[in-house]
């Protein structure tokens, strides 16, 4: 269970123009260590319909969770919940020959999970706004990713520094405010009581 909260300090499209975001959501098994915090997470959120094939040295999956867009804001609030019930597999065993509609999840049974956010301005509200286009409807701009491993304990409630391709040494880093419970105290989950590590590793 995630409860996305809010965000803050997102960066802006060109010309100062706000961004309209939205964040999806997906959990990884992890079958061995836990993620090297200085390493990037090889898989990414597909948020094109239709989109065909995957990347040479990035998958891509469909989120399995994706909320609503927040239009216009640099500090969006969602306010919204996220109820898991299966998990896609350890990033290591995805396949390159599955189109990311293709890649299959089994059940979510307690086992040791990675959560992966990812943070988008929606190219729908940006297209008409751009003289001339310059930007497809399916094709959202990626304003940054985290993941965190998600291991036994208690609830979390904190932000989460997202991780940016193009960094403003002038501007802050970009954050999420999450809430998280994973087991008996998840709501529409069963299992031990778990929570998500208070240090978060940036994808």
């Amino acid at each position: 269970y995630v409860q996305l909260i809010e965000a803050r300090d997102l960066p802006q499209r060109a010309g100062d123009m706000l961004p309209s975001a939205f964040t999806c959501a997906s959990l990884f098994r992890l079958s061995g260590a836990l993620l090297d915090p200085s390493a990037a997470f090889p898989v990414e959120h597909s948020t094109a319909a239709g989109e065909d094939g995957q990347g040479v040295f990035i998958r891509k999956v469909v989120p399995q969770q994706r909320s609503k867009i927040f239009h216009r804001g640099t500090s969006p609030t969602w306010n919204q919940a996220f109820v898991f019930a299966d998990v896609y597999p350890d990033p290591a065993h995805l396949s390159p020959d599955l189109r990311p509609d293709e890649v299959g999840r089994a059940p979510l049974d307690g086992q040791q999970v990675a959560l992966l956010l990812s943070v988008h301005d929606s190219a729908a509200s940006a297209g008409g706004a751009r003289a001339g286009g310059g930007r497809s409807a399916g094709d959202d701009d990626l304003i940054g990713t985290a993941v965190i491993p998600v291991r036994q304990g208690h609830p979390s409630d904190h932000w989460v520094v997202l991780r940016t391709r193009r960094v403003n040494p002038k501007r802050k880093n970009p954050a999420v405010h999450l809430r998280v419970a994973y087991g008996s105290s998840a709501p529409g989950t069963k299992g031990d009581t778990a929570r998500m590590r208070d240090t978060a590793f940036l994808a």
